[in-house]
């Protein structure tokens, strides 16, 4: 690529073929705008890796450091193949097989950090018929608190650009057989490839802040914002690994097809051919598309009540009391002796707090009815009304409560029930899953025993018969004393008269909660 006009210095610059000779400065002015090309134009190992990165950021901020942290890397390769270059310790040549090998190690990391983002898990089995040798899946909880928090780090893409500059193009072929000899010693032997890096990082930074920033204009709220980006920075980092490990392997078999493309006339390097780089690159960009639009759609027709708690997430007068979002407690557990009411009030607490119900014991009992495996399996201690294994009820809630907190926060009766089980929640808080209020509705055992007995005879269910019901409150005083007092000591614990008619006690914790308000950042755990 030749500029117009004839003359020397900057516009005798020959971006195409440069020729042996040039000054110093020429060399750097010609490394840097070389980079610039190479940023510029649709380059397999750049493109599809940047756009990956800088889409899973959803902000323009963070589409730049994660394209900066790519590109810093990729310069700093560049640098140590320049100065090996002019130290005669690296030959380069546009080898094919090196490339495809190439291609398998970017396709490897790719993948690595799409299982990062996505949380899949993989298992290998082999089987004759159907024939099958494994399989790979997101388990349950995938698209929850806890996996939104995964975004493609900037280490991941430091290590990205480092591995992705070794591909040996036209590019590194200039670099280490005209500009970096061209230097006039081993001091500055690096200074060619330096320049050809901040060429490109110049370039993909603003690129970067471009694809981060266009989530932001799809218009959603936040959460829903970032699981669009993860999950396109997912998928398209996915597909990628998988298309260049694919192309590796068949430019390993077959090495002419490294080479093979079909000729533009147009002398800017990475345009001049349509080959296997610029159909990866294609590819990945309709693959990051697809699953973004395809994402936002799925957004914005969010079953009822998920979009309901999305609404109610942000900020604005409420009628249930509380001034704004900010001053509501988020993630609420209740505290009460069998029979007083837990469910009711904390599905009417959540419904005002435009948050989650969840109720281990209703979850627990439909998995009963549904015999399902887990329902087999703790049908007995649901009968008994005993508590079930803390494992398995963590099984159980967890995937639920990062889905929850996702959406806005909890509320969550019948668990935990014993000290174990406090602690066990507890140990959730760098998850941001742990409760910051824990709400004690004072029942007396008289009145509990009362509306246990109505409740047998119309719900039959089989936890409240007469036997059943005095272990389950001995049980109840024995467990539940000790979270009482954990949750006192770590300022947590608020207590509400439970008695009376439902809605006159929801007004009551209503009222209580209003004035809590929403939690220090960080009590002191005991």
């Amino acid at each position: 690529m030749r500029p117009v006009g004839a003359g020397v210095g900057l516009l005798a610059l020959n971006l195409w073929s440069p020729h042996h000779g040039l000054s110093v400065g020429l060399v750097v002015v010609t490394s840097f705008l070389l980079g610039v090309v190479h940023g510029v134009t649709p380059d397999e190992h750049t493109w599809p890796i940047t756009f990956s990165y800088a889409l899973g950021s959803f902000s323009a901020r963070k589409g730049m450091r994660a394209a900066l942290a790519f590109s810093l890397s990729f310069t700093l390769q560049r640098a140590l193949l320049s100065e090996l270059a002019y130290l005669g310790l690296l030959h380069v040549a546009d080898n094919p097989t090196w490339n495809a090998a190439i291609y398998l190690v970017v396709g490897a990391v790719m993948a690595l950090a799409a299982f990062y983002v996505l949380r899949l898990r993989c298992a290998l089995h082999l089987h004759l018929w159907p024939p099958s040798v494994g399989g790979c899946h997101r388990p349950q909880h995938a698209e929850t608190a806890e996996w939104a928090s995964r975004t493609p780090t900037p280490a991941m893409a430091a290590v990205h650009g480092f591995v992705a500059g070794w591909g040996l193009g036209a590019f590194a072929l200039i670099m280490a057989t005209v500009l970096a000899p061209a230097m006039p010693s081993a001091a500055f032997g690096w200074v060619p490839g330096a320049a050809f890096g901040l060429g490109t990082t110049a370039v993909l930074v603003v690129f970067g802040a471009v694809i981060g920033s266009l989530i932001r204009h799809q218009r959603l709220p936040e959460q829903l914002a970032q699981r669009v980006a993860q999950e396109g920075a997912g998928w398209t980092l996915l597909v990628g690994g998988v298309l260049f490990v694919a192309a590796g392997a068949a430019g390993l078999m077959v090495p002419s097809i490294m080479t093979a493309g079909i000729s533009t006339g147009i002398h800017v390097h990475n345009l001049d051919q349509l080959g296997i780089g610029t159909l990866l690159v294609a590819v990945v960009v309709v693959v990051a598309v697809v699953t973004v639009v395809r994402t936002v759609h799925r957004m914005r027709h969010l079953p009822p009540e998920e979009g309901s708690r999305v609404q109610t997430a942000g900020s604005g007068p409420a009628a249930d009391g509380f001034a704004d979002r900010r001053s509501r407690p988020s993630r609420v557990v209740v505290l009460a002796r069998p029979g007083a009411g837990k469910s009711t009030q904390a599905a009417a607490v959540a419904a005002a707090l435009g948050v989650v119900h969840l109720s281990l014991g209703e979850l627990l009992r439909h998995e009963v009815a549904a015999a399902s495996t887990l329902g087999r399996a703790v049908a007995g201690a649901v009968d008994r009304g005993d508590l079930v294994a803390d494992e398995v009820a963590l099984e159980v809630l967890v995937p639920l409560l990062e889905r929850a907190v996702l959406d806005g926060g909890y509320v969550l009766d019948d668990f935990p029930r014993d000290l174990a089980q406090a602690e066990a929640l507890d140990r959730l808080a760098a998850r941001r899953l742990a409760p910051d209020v824990a709400l004690s509705l004072e029942v007396s055992a008289t009145e509990s025993r009362g509306r246990l007995e109505a409740r047998a005879q119309i719900e039959h269910r089989s936890d409240d018969i007469a036997s059943t019901v005095e272990r389950r409150f001995v049980a109840y005083d024995d467990e539940m004393a000790p979270v009482l007092e954990y949750y006192r000591r770590a300022r947590l614990l608020v207590s509400v008269d439970g008695e009376g008619a439902p809605s006159a006690v929801t007004a009551r914790v209503l009222e209580v909660l209003s004035a809590v308000g929403a939690p220090s950042p960080g009590p002191t755990r005991p």
